[in-house]
């Protein structure tokens, strides 16, 4: 009798265990990040791979790190960013798991009469039947759950990249203001020193005197703050690229770009977002998850547990009884009325949560297409208006200072000022292509037209 109980088991344990998957969901997340950025995605797994792609990632920081090659570093390197994918894993276990049957259980008794001889024994095993009904369901939920799982990794992915470019953006307009500051601070130290000539000589006043001393000292102060915007840029970009400390001797490749001839074309910029942003379509397929399973809760409201499965017993006087056996739950009190009144709440916080992020994504993309532009007027008007303007005076300064017809003074004041002039510029850029990465990470898309890597009528 009981190995004809164990063969009727068989079926019941092995025909529904399931093991976990070969595909983890990485594939089309890596897929997703090479085809918006043309760059590479890695999850670090113990693999024969990983120590290939460590080497990859020391060579590119053998070389002057560019924009691209900042962005490349970070997403092979960054070990937030390798936590984050770590998500995929346990979507991918729930997803397993929903394959999975619940075990069955089996029970045994022994029992011994007072009088007379023989023992009485019993064999059950049981099965949920709830379990096996709702399996498919169970499945196509966890399936829309790792699928918007995949699609939030992605999106992060994808916000990252955006966070590395506008940190590299800001090392290098650090880098050119410091640039244009240790010029300024050069100058201004040697109007001091001239002046102090002029001290001893008796051609200048204490009070003028003291008045380029102030200068010189404000000159070398705005370059220590320089100093220290930029190797403080630099930190942050460590951080983002995953740097060890002794890492972090990395060089630029690239100065700061210039203005793009033509201007951005943003005319389907909004339509686009709303099409590729993949936080907006995680959301979408958490709906859909929340349907299914608001369906579900639905459609077995009124049928509670139920057990069947197969018993047999053998009486103390050798006769044996065998034969099916179901046990079910009875929906007197509670028919879900609670998981159906969360299941609902959660499809309106979710439609409220689509509605929000439809409206920010388009009021992120209209705000950054205004910034792009009033930020180009100001580039233009700088480089066009501006820097020619104090180019002029200052050329103009120099010519009558050869004559004699001008202070020495008063040219290193003018210089001063075109030192200045520049730095609004380089500000207004730096200004510019962080807006344009953020326009980029509205977008979820890389912008058509990328910029040179070298200035026009940019001072050296």
């Amino acid at each position: 009798m009981r190995g004809r109980i164990v063969l009727l088991a068989l079926p019941l344990l092995g025909g529904c265990a399931a093991s976990l998957p070969q595909d983890d969901g990485f594939d089309e997340v890596a897929a997703t990040v090479e085809q918006r950025l043309e760059q590479k995605a890695y999850w670090y797994r113990d693999r024969e791979a990983d120590a290939e792609i460590r080497a990859s990632v020391a060579r590119l920081l053998e070389r002057p790190l560019s924009a691209d090659a900042s962005i490349q570093v970070a997403l092979l390197n960054n070990h937030h960013l390798q936590a984050t994918y770590a998500r995929l894993g346990l979507a991918r276990a729930d997803l397993v798991q929903a394959s999975l049957l619940g075990n069955p259980t089996l029970f045994s008794s022994i029992r011994f009469p007072s009088r007379g001889s023989g023992t009485n024994l019993e064999f059950e095993v049981a099965q949920g039947f709830l379990d096996i009904l709702l399996r498919p369901a169970r499945q196509r939920m966890a399936q829309s759950e790792f699928e918007r799982t995949q699609l939030a990794v992605s999106q992060e992915v994808l916000d990252f990249s955006a966070e590395v470019l506008i940190a590299y953006r800001k090392v290098q307009a650090a880098a050119r203001r410091m640039a244009v500051f240790e010029v300024l601070n050069e100058s201004s130290q040697a109007g001091y020193e001239l002046a102090q000539r002029f001290e001893e000589a008796g051609n200048m006043t204490p009070l003028a005197l003291s008045r380029h001393r102030a200068i010189a000292a404000e000159a070398e102060t705005e370059l220590q703050r320089a100093q220290d915007e930029y190797h403080n840029r630099r930190d942050a970009l460590s951080r983002l690229l995953g740097l060890a400390a002794g890492e972090r001797d990395w060089q630029l490749a690239d100065t700061l770009p210039a203005l793009p001839e033509q201007a951005l074309e943003t005319s389907q910029l909004a339509q686009r977002a709303s099409d590729r942003r993949l936080d907006l379509q995680a959301l979408r397929k958490d709906r859909e998850r929340l349907q299914q399973a608001l369906a579900m809760t639905m459609d077995t409201r009124y049928l509670g547990g139920a057990e069947f499965g197969f018993n047999a017993e053998r009486e103390t006087d050798g006769s044996s009884l065998y034969g099916p056996n179901f046990a079910i739950e009875l929906p007197i009190f509670d028919q879900k009325q609670a998981q159906i009144a969360r299941l609902e709440t959660l499809l309106l916080d979710n439609s409220a949560a689509i509605q929000a992020l439809e409206r920010d994504i388009e009021n992120d993309v209209l705000a950054g297409i205004d910034r792009l532009q009033r930020l180009r007027d100001r580039i233009v008007h700088y480089r066009d208006e501006v820097i020619p303007a104090n180019e002029d005076t200052l050329k103009h300064m120099q010519r009558e200072q050869n004559y004699m017809l001008a202070d020495v003074f008063d040219l290193l004041l003018v210089q001063r000022q075109a030192r200045s002039a520049y730095r609004g510029y380089i500000d207004s850029l730096r200004d510019y292509w962080i807006a344009r990465a953020e326009l980029q990470r509205a977008t979820a898309a890389t912008l058509a037209g990328q910029a040179r890597t070298t200035h026009e009528g940019e001072e050296q």
